[in-house]
């Protein structure tokens, strides 16, 4: 995102942190010393977060755990208490938040849990791909607070200069396609990419995203 003094611009700011996603459309108006910003609309799901992507990973490995220790001829007793083991399910969460951060990058990664009963190990390889798939739900929610805020703002998406990512959920390959897709090519970046001078005006604004629930469409 470039700073233009003297022009106004419409953003969209989107943040999916942990739990929540939010949604900001933002105006702002470039001039000399100050930017003037107005929230134009807002939009928020409660549910869509970083959180939720990691529950999914640990229901396949959880699966794919409860089938090895049946194969090993694990008492059915064992088996059915593994999801309220508080050991077992501290790890493979560890394991799923991995799992999602090297997905980022890569088609495929292994994760394990040692002893996962007496001298059984786990281990399975988990792709890109089996990911994408358990989250189609999830997924198919990305765009939807944007379509909220922008109906409250009155705004066209055509009129968006670009979008601004928060929150560790955008790290998400798919979900920054998604956004690139809904917005046909517009600018998508992440807050690191934003013009100094820009960020330093905005900055108590992304305080509020990152301690409020709310999607916002700026001007700027």
């Amino acid at each position: 995102m470039d700073y233009h003094p003297n022009i106004s611009d419409t953003y969209i700011f989107y943040n999916m942190g942990s739990t929540s996603t939010q949604k900001v459309s933002k105006a702002s108006k470039h001039g000399k010393p100050t930017i003037a910003f107005e929230v134009l609309g807002q939009g928020w799901d409660e549910i869509l977060g970083g959180s939720k992507f990691d529950s999914l990973i640990i229901d396949i490995l959880m699966d794919k755990a409860t089938a090895l220790l049946q194969k090993k001829k694990v008492d059915a007793s064992v088996v059915n208490t593994l999801s309220t083991n508080p050991k077992i399910m501290t790890r493979l969460k560890q394991e799923a938040q991995r799992a999602k951060r090297v997905l980022s990058a890569n088609k495929d990664t292994v994760v394990g849990v040692e002893g996962l009963h007496g001298d059984i190990d786990f281990k399975h390889t988990i792709t890109r791909e089996e990911f994408l798939a358990s989250a189609e739900n999830l997924l198919n929610r990305v765009v939807v607070p944007i379509d909220e805020a922008l109906t409250r703002a009155n705004v066209q998406k055509e009129n968006i200069e670009g979008i601004v990512l928060l929150g560790g959920g955008t790290r998400i390959p798919r979900i920054r396609e998604i956004l690139t897709d809904y917005l046909r090519g517009k600018s998508v970046e992440n807050i690191s990419h934003i013009h100094f001078t820009f960020f330093c005006q905005i900055n108590p604004i992304l305080q509020h995203f990152y301690f409020n629930s709310t999607y916002f469409p700026f001007e700027f």
